[in-house]
């Protein structure tokens, strides 16, 4: 999707890999829709500051498996870089303010986003695919396009060689979100005799009430984690489907964000793994192993 010389020429110089790419990024025009950021932003006010542009989708599986490598970038280079998602929807949904807040609400972005709905900034910057992240300098210069997901060493790679000596005064332009309601994005449900499982996904939670809706027990501490044990101190990152074992008095959770399938057992009030090593499978072809060592996706 190259429209205009000026993509052309971005897209010609960054093919060349034996060169040194020296392009100066298209300005992030201020009439746009910008979300999470009072006022919109320059890249000539970062001069001095990496730089990392994301443009994604919501509707895009690939993009919200990039999220928490993002978020691990904006934790370690957070003195250092700046990150700017540019949402381009594919789709009329995906176009939709209302929807796009919700879905960084429900992911807990916190650093500025703006909405390419036309598709300037996407051919400005010719790209071609979601997710793809564009690397800025501190002087100001595109070094990197990167396409698909990426992990954390990989991105880290890139970023270390760029990082400068001395870092320039800014603010932070990443804010704290504050779920308003008792279940934030509930996302699965089950049901035993008088009992409910919620997955409160953006809670991190698991939560049973009885049909009229009050609560009877909670599981998990309420933060993204890793963590057996105990009901109150176990952990869970997005957790989603749910399905309860009757005889065995367990209850499964696919627990997205750890690519975990976990057991809640009530007989021992323990939460465990049951497959699944916390990383994400990138493989893309057949595998097998041990429950508890296997990458799942």
């Amino acid at each position: 999707m190259i429209c205009g010389s000026a993509s052309a020429n971005i897209a010609s110089v960054l093919s060349k890999q034996d060169e040194m790419a020296r392009v100066r990024p298209p300005k992030l025009p201020a009439t746009l829709p910008w979300l999470n950021t009072p006022t919109p932003i320059s890249l000539v006010d970062l001069k001095g500051r990496v730089v990392l542009l994301d443009f994604w989708t919501y509707g895009c599986i690939n993009c919200i498996n990039l999220m928490p490598t993002l978020k691990a970038i904006e934790h370690k280079y957070a003195n250092a870089l700046t990150l700017i998602g540019i949402h381009a929807g594919k789709f009329s949904a995906e176009q939709s303010l209302g929807n796009i807040r919700h879905a960084i609400a429900k992911h807990n972005i916190t650093h500025p986003v703006v909405v390419d709905s036309d598709f300037q900034l996407w051919r400005a910057y010719a790209i071609k695919a979601w997710p793809t992240l564009v690397l800025i300098d501190p002087d100001g210069y595109i070094v990197k396009q990167v396409v698909g997901e990426r992990d954390l060493n990989f991105l880290s790679a890139l970023i270390d060689p760029l990082l400068p000596q001395s870092l320039p005064r800014s603010p932070s332009l990443t804010q704290t979100l504050q779920p308003q309601s008792v279940l934030s994005y509930p996302t699965g449900i089950d049901a035993h005799g008088q009992q409910l499982f919620i997955a409160d996904a953006g809670h991190h939670r698991i939560v049973i009430t009885d049909l009229d809706g009050k609560f009877q027990t909670i599981i998990g501490q309420g933060t993204p984690g890793l963590r057996n044990g105990r009901f109150a101190e176990t952990q869970f990152n997005q957790p989603h489907g749910l399905l309860w074992d009757g005889p065995l008095k367990q209850l499964y959770v696919a627990d997205t964000g750890n690519h975990c399938l976990r057991r809640v057992d009530f007989s021992t009030q323990t939460v465990t793994i049951l497959a699944g090593n916390g990383e994400q499978n990138r493989a893309i072809f057949p595998h097998c192993g041990l429950t508890a060592q296997t990458p799942l996706n």
